[in-house]
């Protein structure tokens, strides 16, 4: 070997490569592969199904203002416009207890060669534990768990690469 080069090429979202020139002049190319880690991040320690202790309604007293603009303070149904990443998909982990439950947002993975944020965390828009609705109009209520994965997969493909998908979602109902 008579020369070595690294080549982290985080700019194309491509892996990190090792050149090696060869005393003969042969050019040899390794590409390294992320960690497993990296690959698919492990589950937060995040249950969606449970009210957090921080930012929970059910921590603030109720105290009746006399007024009726209380209303504008509760979050109502959103929809988020994501266009999924080419290779790696819109980011979002669904989860859900048992068939039959809703389908919530449960984690955001993250890019699996340089960790970074996929779309749908990129948003800024969607809040862990809500519930998903529809995608383009499709409804996924009453639908089975993988009914759900497979009918979203289904509407992203017949969208088609580059396009977004609308995504609607019902905020997770507060607990006392």
């Amino acid at each position: 070997i008579a020369c070595i080069k690294w080549w982290p090429d985080d700019s194309f979202d491509g892996p990190p490569l090792l050149l090696a020139l060869t005393q003969s002049a042969n050019l040899v190319v390794f590409e390294i592969p992320p960690p497993r880690s990296a690959r698919e991040p492990a589950m937060p320690n995040f249950d969606p199904f449970t009210v957090s202790s921080h930012g929970s309604m059910a921590d603030t007293q109720d105290v009746d203002s006399g007024s009726d603009d209380d209303d504008e303070f509760l979050r109502s149904e959103y929809e988020v416009n994501v266009t999924p990443h080419p290779d790696f998909g819109l980011g979002l982990r669904l989860e859900s207890p048992m068939d039959g439950l809703p389908a919530v947002a449960g984690s955001f993975k993250k890019h699996p060669l340089n960790g970074g944020m996929l779309p749908a965390e990129k948003t800024g828009m969607i809040v862990l534990g809500d519930e998903v609705l529809s995608v383009n109009g499709v409804s996924l209520e009453n639908m089975t768990f993988d009914d759900i994965i497979a009918t979203v997969r289904h509407v992203g493909a017949e969208a088609g690469p580059g396009q977004p998908l609308a995504l609607r979602f019902r905020p997770a109902p507060e607990r006392a």
